[in-house]
């Protein structure tokens, strides 16, 4: 069985997935409550997930100051998890602890096309240029995108050993509108990226 996850149920409720072998939860805001009601779901899921996969919205991370529009949202593939550390990036923290780095590749024939990218988790929402820029100069090569529930689900996936993939798509860029557009954009974008997954799933199913 698959396990589809999000955050809350807008970011699913345009998932077409009848009478397929999967299963659809949403988790809550933040990576601490995704990580706890993933963790509570599996235990009592019988040990049929064969992979999970996380959907949901992101911040493209950016020093561009672009008014952000539908037409620029994209759908990423994710090859690797961060768990943020913006603070020690500005030299404001440190921990003498590393926190692991998750790294994936695709578990969907259809999806190996998509462009992939780096994601950040965070507890909240990045809306600071400074911080934006000083992650893109320690990544300069990848495409950067922040989202506040993925290392949770990364984290129990590991765990558990389930295989794990992701896709998320951009609602806004890491500045100071990133909240306004956020509101804006998440629904319609929502739609687009469940239409993304209902069909590569069709397609995996046809081929599987």
């Amino acid at each position: 069985m698959i396990l589809i996850c999000s955050a809350w149920d807008e970011e699913t409720k345009y998932l077409d997935l009848v009478n397929k072998n999967i299963k659809i939860i949403n988790l809550g805001i933040g990576y601490l409550s995704a990580a706890v009601h993933l963790d509570r779901f599996l235990q009592k899921a019988d040990n049929n997930i064969e992979r999970i996969v996380f959907i949901g919205t992101a911040g493209l991370i950016s020093d561009k100051e672009l008014e952000f529009g539908l037409g620029d949202s994209k759908i990423y593939s994710i090859q690797q998890v961060n768990l943020g550390d913006y603070l020690s990036s500005l030299d404001y923290s440190y921990t003498p602890f590393s926190y692991p780095i998750y790294e994936y590749k695709s578990l969907f024939k259809s999806a190996d096309s998509i462009t992939r990218a780096v994601v950040f988790s965070n507890l909240e929402i990045t809306k600071s240029n400074e911080i934006s820029k000083k992650i893109i100069e320690k990544y300069p090569n990848e495409i950067l995108v922040e989202n506040m529930e993925i290392y949770g689900v990364a984290a129990i996936a590991a765990d558990h050993k389930i295989p794990f993939n992701s896709f998320l798509v951009t609602t806004n860029y890491t500045n100071s509108n990133a909240h306004q557009d956020w509101k804006m954009n998440h629904k319609e974008a929502s739609r687009n990226l469940c239409d993304y997954v209902n069909k590569i799933i069709d397609i995996d199913s046809l081929h599987s």
